[in-house]
């Protein structure tokens, strides 16, 4: 991945109210010389399946995958990781062993890894509907006591489905329909769903009410230390990974439809544009006054003490946007879409301003890069936010009630 410092200091921040257990010796499996440990007693074991081990530095799902593998040793569960692509990058695989987790990495497949290790877990946490799909047959069949939790992240087929509408592509909208039989598949034949809003736990109650869903939230920490005052700052700020798209979907609107309207009113303010994979094509946005496009950084926590604000304006998507939590733990005020606010209990004018056409939004972001009064208030409604919704300990409670509901809280010995 391009950005290897994203969320850099957020994941140093967050990681550590999450140590879990001790960490047991470093733990990998390379199948072509393979190696097995038992469970210590009175502790569960969990397969956890990604495409990929989590990048905690490029992107907010896989912060949120790394906080999760956090909370189950917290938890004193055991782990196994299962990338897809079988590789052990680094130094990410390394820090997952030091936390005591087992990566599988080598020649195998996954058919033949669960068959020779059938009698091993007693939970399975599967990711990404295209990768799970394949997996949770092959589970039920060779670890048929295993108890299944399908872990949406977002929804991706309310995701495309928005996206459809914005672009009205047609191949669009017929992938959110083939995401669509995905998903409530997995979550039909899952024990239990994770939605990380109540918004989506919801939507798909809708859909099928026989489901079983609980929210397991985005994690945010409050950064120690004194946050720079209003003065003291300057600009506009957006933060995301460019390899999904309704990133840059909001940077190219905002740039096109929203700027103008703001640079006018504001000439000498500066919109900052940063985060990993970013397209070649950005580069034509610097021809517009103001416009910066600054890419990966290593740490995001100097840009959000500098800017005044930050702008997130989605116009398709779906799950909880951590970029905006990110902002709001570190008392950075927040303008955003109907979208970008959506699941995150926020009130316009009293823990963000919600805009939703071109000219609102521009007039919302002026009027609060120039009111000082309204970013004191914004900003400490920001940071009382986070600290009533999306710590590390209301995650943890709400996981360890979902677990022990499952009926899986501890192996039994």
């Amino acid at each position: 991945m391009e950005n290897n410092g994203l969320f850099a200091q957020e994941q140093h921040n967050q990681r550590e109210p999450l140590p879990g257990a001790p960490p047991f010796a470093k733990r990998g499996k390379n199948l072509d010389s393979s190696r097995k440990y038992p469970a210590p007693p009175g502790h569960g074991h969990v397969l956890m399946t990604d495409c990929l081990v989590p990048l905690y530095d490029n992107d907010a799902g896989s912060l949120y995958m790394w906080n999760m593998i956090g909370l189950f040793r917290k938890l004193d569960w055991n782990i196994t990781f299962y990338p897809e692509n079988l590789t052990p990058i680094q130094p990410y695989s390394s820090e997952l062993q030091q936390m005591g987790v087992e990566i599988i990495y080598g020649q195998t497949t996954f058919p033949k890894f669960i068959q020779e290790h059938n009698a091993q877990f007693d939970l399975a946490l599967l990711r990404r509907p295209a990768y799970a799909f394949h997996k949770l047959d092959l589970i039920r069949m060779f670890t048929p006591t295993a108890k299944i939790i399908y872990d949406t992240v977002d929804l991706h087929f309310l995701r495309e489905q928005r996206r459809a509408a914005v672009e009205q592509d047609m191949n669009v909208f017929l992938s959110s329909v083939s995401y669509k039989a995905m998903e409530l598949y997995l979550a039909k034949f899952s024990d239990l769903t994770f939605t990380v809003t109540e918004v989506e736990r919801q939507h798909l109650l809708r859909l099928d009410p026989s489901l079983k869903v609980a929210v397991i939230p985005i994690i945010h920490s409050v950064p120690e230390g004194i946050r720079p005052a209003f003065d003291h700052r300057s600009g506009l700020i957006f933060l995301g990974n460019y390899a999904h798209t309704p990133n840059i979907d909001a940077v190219k609107w905002f740039v096109t439809e929203i700027w103008p309207a703001i640079s006018q009113q504001l000439p000498n303010v500066a919109f900052y544009i940063i985060g990993s994979n970013t397209p070649k094509d950005f580069a034509q946005l610097e021809t517009i006054p103001g416009v910066k496009v600054i890419g990966r950084v290593t740490e995001v926590g100097p840009w959000f003490d500098r800017c005044r604000l930050f702008v997130s304006p989605l116009r398709y998507g779906a799950g909880m946007k951590g970029k905006i939590g990110h902002a709001m733990s570190y008392g950075l005020p927040v303008v955003t879409t109907g979208i970008g606010a959506e699941g995150m209990q926020l009130e316009d004018g009293e823990t963000a301003l919600i805009a939703e056409s071109p000219m609102e939004f521009a007039n919302a972001a002026v009027r609060l890069y120039e009111s000082s009064s309204l970013w004191q208030h914004l900003a400490g409604k920001a940071l009382a936010h986070v600290q009533k919704y999306y710590t590390p300990q209301i995650a943890e409670r709400r996981l360890a009630a979902a677990l022990e509901n499952l009926g899986c809280a501890q192996r039994d010995v």
